[in-house]
């Protein structure tokens, strides 16, 4: 009896299981740009197909579970997943974070062991089953450990985002973390410990920990590979702390409340493997020195794809492009084995590009899907720090994106300028909020009319005439993103050499709103008086 139940621990235990979390209802989607229809939750399958996990558990919102399940139906037919390896969906009104979804695992009581935990649409080359039983040997040396969190270098020349991504001190030898300080990506969080000393900047560590050790390190350049090892208590944990939604708050809380938690987290930083997500891919070599590194190449694993190397320590920029172009790329250059300083096969993007791509994906699902205005802003706050994009080009390119809106809806593009305008003041009325997180500053609302007027001069919408200009105008200052004193502004102080401007202004639409807030103006006066 006792040998018996010594087995079935030993199987409960050597299970290997997996998390998918999907809280932006994204799973059944196709990454933008894929030239195949593999939507994000098929990359995250295939990798943990490739690993023989045992069981995977997809977290979603109810309204995308009917979908989830038959695409999983599809998956375990077209791919031959063996019958021991089980893919179950789970929905919950509350799936609205990590923390939310492991809330919902653990009511269930479905997690048995520690556990590989990743974002949909995950998808990579790390030895995941390696992982996997590496912190379960951890564990055994230190049975207070909670989680190894994946992390990977970040390729920048110099320290002036210090304090916007996470920073680790962490044990040299083992990966313990001794100290975390989160990082400021998005602009509604409280600044962490970091002031500004002239141009130098600073970070607070406890003295104990460097007095206490021989050695410890600092990181101040590692990103989240969206990919993380959890031990089989943390589902309990984030139960426990109904406030943490997020890896970040439950480190926080593992070193704010440690006497009380008694956990201790640990990282294992990635510098020759790679882990991404589809909808942050890709990296791409922009190459400055005199050598191609070949070890960048793409393999081809039976019937799916995974990335071998991807980035290495002599990388100096990176840029984001299309995935399935880069990859097919990176596979050209497997088979030709050539050296070869970058591909002219892929189109390099901005990133201003991306980012307004990015702002109006966010927008695009916003409308259509009803996300909450504060996760639309934190999307753009964290796409805005990725890209180091400047807080001026953050107005317009949400005034820009709000404008090309209209024409990327699935229910169908506006025929008529009527129609343009009406869509356009639903979209401004649906994203209020975010509008006035935003545009706060006199300087912010003078760039949002003049990116309103650049669109019209340079006729990059055919339905954006200056009737609809001056409706939208009139909307922005019905929710009070623009104010009187801005618009007017506007109206009477432009370049008068400009024969284009001043034409602008005298169409009838535009005299009309300038008169309309000049008679509003002088009867505030009025009252005032």
């Amino acid at each position: 009896m006792q040998t018996n139940s010594i087995i079935m621990a030993s199987k409960k235990e050597d299970i290997k299981q997996a998390v998918i979390v999907d809280y932006k209802a994204i799973a059944c989607k196709v990454p933008g740009g894929s030239s195949n229809r593999k939507p994000f939750i098929q990359y995250s399958l295939e990798w943990l197909l490739i690993e023989k996990f045992d069981e995977i558990f997809i977290c979603c919102l109810p309204d995308q579970f009917k979908q989830l399940r038959e695409f999983v139906q599809l998956f375990s037919r077209t791919e031959d997943v063996p019958k021991s390896m089980s893919i179950q969906v789970h929905s919950s009104d509350t799936n609205h974070s990590t923390g939310d979804c492991l809330r919902d695992l653990d009511s269930k009581a479905l997690i048995k062991a520690d556990f590989v935990i990743m974002d949909v649409g995950c998808c990579g080359n790390l030895p995941l089953a390696e992982l996997l039983s590496s912190h379960k040997r951890l564990r055994k040396q230190d049975k207070n450990a909670i989680l190894t969190s994946i992390v990977r270098n970040l390729f920048t020349k110099n320290l002036t985002n210090l304090g916007e991504f996470p920073i680790y001190v962490s044990d040299p030898k083992t990966g313990l973390l001794l100290h975390y300080i989160a990082g400021r990506v998005a602009k509604n969080e409280k600044p962490g410990p970091i002031s500004a000393v002239g141009r130098m900047r600073c970070v607070q560590i406890p003295s104990e920990i460097l007095l206490e050790r021989q050695s410890v390190k600092i990181h101040t350049n590692l990103s989240s590979t969206n990919l993380s090892i959890y031990s089989s208590n943390v589902p309990a944990l984030y139960s426990e702390l109904f406030d943490c939604h997020s890896e970040a708050d439950l480190i926080q809380a593992a070193f704010d409340n440690h006497e009380v938690l008694g956990g201790s987290v640990y990282i294992h930083v990635i510098d020759d493997l790679f882990s991404q997500r589809m909808a942050d891919f890709g990296f791409a070599i922009n190459q400055k020195r005199e050598k191609f590194d070949t070890n960048l190449i793409y393999k081809r694993n039976e019937r799916s794809q995974v990335l071998r190397k991807l980035v290495n320590d002599s990388l100096i920029d990176c840029t984001r492009l299309n995935p399935e172009l880069f990859l097919s790329n990176l596979a050209h250059e497997e088979d030709s084995d050539e050296e070869t300083e970058s591909s002219s096969e892929v189109s390099m993007m901005e990133d201003d590009e991306i980012f307004f791509g990015e702002v109006l994906d966010s927008l695009l699902r916003g409308y259509e899907e009803t996300i909450r205005n504060e996760n639309l802003i934190l999307e753009i706050n964290s796409s805005k720090h990725a890209y180091n994009i400047s807080i001026d080009d953050v107005y317009t390119t949400i005034i820009k994106a709000l404008l090309f809106l209209p024409g990327k809806l699935s229910s169908g593009h506006a025929r008529s300028h009527g129609e343009f305008a009406s869509l356009v003041e639903k979209a401004i009325d649906k994203f209020k909020q975010l509008l006035l997180n935003y545009v706060k500053s006199n300087q912010s609302r003078a760039t949002v009319i003049s990116t309103i007027e650049r669109l019209y001069i340079s006729n990059q919408l055919d339905l954006l005439n200056d009737t609809v200009l001056a409706k939208i105008i009139y909307k922005l200052y019905d929710i009070d993103v623009l104010d009187e004193e801005s618009i007017l502004s506007w109206y009477r102080d432009y370049d008068k050499s400009d024969k284009v401007q001043e034409q602008l202004r005298s169409r009838p639409a535009i005299r009309q709103l300038a008169q309309a807030l000049e008679a509003e103006s002088e009867d505030s006066d009025d009252d005032s008086d």
